[in-house]
């Protein structure tokens, strides 16, 4: 943000490096639980900073290290308090793996064999037999994503990409963060009625109702993650909350989808046409 207000303009390499990055962060198929149980008495890595030494962060490995650095360089941009709060979190629980070193846990079947392809197969190379460790499995969550980046980003940046199209806009990106989405939902009185019929336990007010709309939009449709946990541990705890949910995500989809999907179309099409309209100025 320094450099673009000091006119700095990116050379090719640097464009490409940025993309690939991008690119291997979005078409990466894993995800981490942030939730994952730590020793209530862990004192260690309860204190990280990014100006800490090495030693006060107590990693060994140089991979390890950039691992932590990085996310508590990106917390210097900030962002939400639940997003800082989740990059804590991150940070201790990553800094509590870095010093247990090796897993005691098993990686998800798909991960593994990347890094090593006899495992699970006629070979009788076990997971018991194979030691992988922490600072080792960042690479390995990416190896996939890495092995693809430069061959998939290398055209549009050589070519160049003049401008972005109607059908590169993602339309769940249009939520509750940057538009008013539910707001007309919220005033619907039969809306609201089934609702609640579904939903007793629900704030019957405005705000209440609103909230509810907010936790579905974010679990239903707004860019849904359906990455799958790296580890087995989590893949097995992270089941179905039940027929409730069940439930709440059928009126979602039955009641409110198409509501929102028309507004999102609309504002869209508004939004394109006042940019074509300014660029004929």
């Amino acid at each position: 943000m320094v450099a673009d207000s000091k006119d700095f303009v990116p050379n090719r390499q640097i464009l490409l490096k940025v993309m690939q990055i991008i690119f291997e962060i979005a078409s990466c198929p894993w995800k981490d639980d942030w939730k994952e149980q730590m020793p209530d008495d862990d004192t260690q890595t309860s204190h990280h900073s990014l100006t800490s030494p090495s030693t006060r962060l107590f990693i060994e490995s140089k991979n390890s290290d950039l691992v932590l650095r990085c996310m508590l360089l990106r917390k210097k941009y900030g962002g939400m308090a639940c997003d800082m709060g989740m990059i804590d979190d991150f940070v201790r629980l990553w800094g509590y793996r870095f010093l247990q070193r090796q897993l005691e846990i098993p990686l998800h079947p798909g991960i593994v064999t990347l890094r090593f392809p006899n495992l699970g197969g006629s070979s009788s190379l076990s997971f018991q037999q194979t030691a992988i460790y922490w600072d080792q499995v960042p690479s390995m969550v990416y190896a996939r994503s890495s092995e693809q980046s430069l061959a998939s980003v290398r055209p549009i940046v050589t070519q160049q990409l003049y401008s972005l199209r109607v059908h590169d806009i993602t339309p769940s990106g249009i939520d509750f963060h940057c538009s008013n989405v539910l707001e007309s939902l919220c005033t619907n009185a039969s809306f609201n009625k089934k609702l609640l019929e579904l939903q007793p336990r629900v704030n019957a007010t405005k705000e209440g109702i609103l909230e509810t709309l907010k936790q579905c939009m974010w679990e239903y449709c707004s860019g849904v993650n359906h990455r799958r946990y790296f580890n087995e541990k989590s893949s097995v705890s992270s089941n179905d909350n039940g027929d409730q949910e069940s439930y709440l995500r059928s009126f979602w989809k039955s009641e409110a989808e198409p509501t929102v999907n028309t507004f999102v179309r609309r504002y869209i099409a508004t939004r394109m046409s006042n940019k074509l309209f300014a660029d004929r100025m």
